[in-house]
């Protein structure tokens, strides 16, 4: 992982197999020693901030392999990686503060309600933040296809949809998850009419 003056500040590892407890991907930590440390729960940068235009338009992403394979194929763009969904979106929250941001996370979010959760929770935060939903957008792609790394490597449309699209495609148990989530802690009313 490197952070946003392109330094190394964490190592993650990939293994060939997932664990008994289905563990796919390990940090470099020594957590589990006296005086050891964790990884933490950083941002992964494929770009320099010092190098953001102020008009850019971040991509979040979760999974730094997945940011990594989609600034291969788009180098153009300007992403940024969470861990994974369930990652501290206060960082994210802050980076991103007066700017466009497209959230890419992975498309199960159509059928796993921890992603759809989460991902609401990163909208109610920068909604929060920002005052305005109008800033945040949704990366969709065919939904058969988990991640945006597989959708740019099979060239297929990734387009950007609204937040009131992404609660209004939701099945009515997600819609009502997501929907909680984002009063819960945007602090506002929220029905598929708000905008």
């Amino acid at each position: 992982m490197r952070d946003g003056s392109g330094r190394v500040q964490a190592c993650q590892m990939r293994l060939p197999l997932a664990t008994k407890k289905g563990l796919r991907y390990l940090w470099l930590s020594s957590s589990d020693l006296p005086h050891g440390t964790g990884s933490g729960s950083l941002l992964h940068f494929k770009f320099r901030l010092a190098d953001l235009p102020r008009d850019a338009r971040i991509v979040i992403v979760e999974g730094v392999l997945k940011a990594d394979v989609l600034y291969a194929i788009r180098p153009e763009l300007y992403i940024v990686a969470t861990p994974c969904e369930t990652a501290d979106h206060r960082a994210l929250v802050e980076l991103t503060h007066g700017r466009h941001v497209l959230t890419a996370f992975d498309q199960d979010f159509y059928e796993n309600e921890a992603v759809c959760f989460h991902l609401a929770s990163l909208i109610a935060r920068r909604l929060r933040r920002e005052k305005t939903i109008a800033t945040t957008r949704i990366a969709s792609w065919d939904a058969r296809i988990k991640g945006i790394d597989d959708a740019a490597a099979r060239n297929l449309p990734i387009i950007s949809i609204s937040v009131q699209r992404w609660l209004d495609r939701l099945r009515p148990g997600f819609r009502r998850i997501a929907m909680a989530r984002m009063s819960e802690i945007a602090e506002v009313s929220w029905n598929t009419r708000n905008r």
